[in-house]
């Protein structure tokens, strides 16, 4: 399941659900609210698969974001067919692994993090 943002970093993108950790909040506990706050999907996290980082500069160089992407394996306990875009989401879709690193335009971060798994799969 992949969400386009429809905030900048990354508006327009399409991206695994996520999002800032609140304050005194655990990883878990926020993979779980940001699934729910953008898909309307709960689920239950199985795992960290991979911690990527993320930086962005603008044409001066400066950074413009500097993000530290823990992405969980999580378990829906919704049907995905019934996720709707939620919050700072433009939309939310259901893709087969190579049809999304094929097909979509996706966030530098997300693109990685696929493509790690694409391998790990073969």
């Amino acid at each position: 399941m992949l969400v386009k943002r429809g905030k900048e970093p990354c508006a327009g993108k399409w991206s695994i659900p996520g999002g800032l950790v609140e304050l005194g909040e655990k990883l878990e506990e926020a993979v779980k609210r940001e699934l729910f706050e953008e898909t309307g999907i709960r689920g239950e996290p199985r795992g960290v698969l991979c911690i990527v980082e993320y930086l962005e500069r603008d044409r001066e160089d400066r950074v413009r974001y500097h993000y530290v992407l823990v992405d969980y394996l999580v378990e829906p306990l919704d049907p995905l067919e019934s996720a709707e875009a939620r919050g700072d989401v433009e939309e939310v879709g259901v893709f087969e692994l190579r049809e999304a690193l094929e097909d979509l335009d996706l966030a530098e971060g997300t693109r990685r993090i696929l493509s790690m798994l694409a391998r790990e799969i073969k």
